[in-house]
């Protein structure tokens, strides 16, 4: 599916897109150079930081001890990886990964990249989330799993384009800004309150829950290219979307931990407590347990195989298993509120650029039409505008 995507949205480019072919007005080098200024450190420390504090965290409370080596150490080596990375490029010369002027922009920049983590964090976290709250709480049934996502895809057409669409039309960037991560995180907070009992609720809840995912990401570029220096624009989008990425790596390295931490501690007990009390034999538990898992992702006749199994005893160890996943969504989606707060805090303080929303032009095209007529315009004139 991504790479039909892919290539729907390349043939678009090629034909529709003709942006100035140097549009830093870097005449002078070559492409060679360029590539050479490339801050490759800074790059290592950054990626390899980051890959080991998800390895740290994956790990946690699955695989290793929250407080065994295994998770402290590369948790320790990842954070001053990313920490290293941000030190080496103050003392970089040619292009750094991590610019200090940009990092000193706290309230036109700093503020940004922490709302577009915690974005990220919870959209690419929740959408897989979402769908296996739906399994393991609602249904198995693979259709009606769809159809529950249906309000999910709406939500993310619906914010997406059309509330992208109509940024420069409403004005005031910084009340959008905090107006939409607020709707993401009030969303979440609120499916909290819909599972177990509410499913249409937990239908209605979601494209608030994950829609406004594009519109944020669309007003962190929009207010970033306005508050900095014109010269880092190209790496100030790329950092965005670092750190989008980022914080859906760790959104899913923590969420995904919580959640299965969960399951782990208390999913067999509660099955084996339930089953127990309406006289099932506890030698044969392990079989039950797996029996209970199997029938809740669909499996059919998976009670068959495991003796002394009536039916109560299977209804009674498949709702324990729904209500053990329904306190583990729980914990994930109270997880997030936190995270959200911080970002409406940090997007209530950034610098608001509404100032120069004006329809004024600021760079124009080198090609006209939708295959271009061969026209090409001076850097000069490409770049002509007047500021408000």
């Amino acid at each position: 599916m991504g790479a039909i995507y892919a290539a729907i949205s390349t043939c678009g480019v090629i034909v529709f897109y003709f942006p100035p072919a140097r549009p830093a007005q870097d005449y002078e080098k070559t492409r060679w150079e360029e590539f050479k200024e490339i801050d490759f450190v800074g790059c290592i420390l950054f990626g390899g930081g980051l890959c080991s504090t998800l390895i740290s965290l994956s790990w946690a409370g699955t695989q290793h001890p929250w407080d065994s080596a295994a998770v402290i150490v590369p948790l320790v080596v990842g954070v001053c990886s990313i920490a290293s990375a941000v030190v080496y490029d103050a003392y970089v010369p040619v292009s750094p990964l991590f610019p200090p002027e940009l990092l000193r922009e706290l309230r036109g920049f700093v503020l940004i990249l922490v709302v577009g983590f915690v974005d990220g964090f919870i959209y690419y976290a929740m959408s897989p989330l979402l769908p296996q709250a739906t399994l393991y709480i609602f249904t198995s049934n693979s259709t009606q799993i769809g159809i529950t996502q249906i309000p999910n895809g709406f939500g993310q057409l619906l914010f997406g384009p059309i509330a992208s669409a109509c940024i420069g039309l409403v004005g005031h960037l910084r009340v959008q800004f905090v107006f939409w991560i607020a709707i993401m995180v009030i969303g979440n907070a609120c499916l909290a309150a819909a599972i177990p009992h509410h499913k249409a609720a937990f239908m209605a809840l979601q494209p608030f829950a994950v829609g406004p995912f594009s519109t944020i990401t669309a007003l962190a570029m929009i207010i970033a290219s306005f508050n900095i220096p014109l010269r880092y624009l190209g790496l100030a989008v790329g950092l965005l979307g670092s750190m989008r990425s980022a914080g859906g790596s760790l959104g899913n390295a923590i969420l995904q931990t919580i959640l299965q931490s969960y399951v782990d501690q208390h999913l067999s007990p509660a099955i084996i407590d339930a089953s127990v009390k309406l006289g099932f034999d506890a030698q044969h538990a392990g079989e039950l347990v797996g029996a209970t898992i199997q029938n809740a992702v669909g499996v059919p006749f998976a009670f068959a195989s495991v003796p002394g199994v009536t039916a109560e005893i299977q209804h009674a160890a498949a709702e324990a298993l729904k209500i053990v996943y329904t306190h583990a969504f729980q914990r994930v989606f109270y997880t997030t509120i936190p995270f959200g707060v911080l970002a409406i805090a940090c997007a209530a303080m950034v610098r608001d650029p509404s100032q120069h929303l004006t329809n004024e032009t600021a760079v124009r095209m080198e090609r006209e039409g939708i295959l271009g007529n061969g026209t090409k315009n001076l850097a000069d004139d490409a770049l002509e505008s007047k500021v408000a």
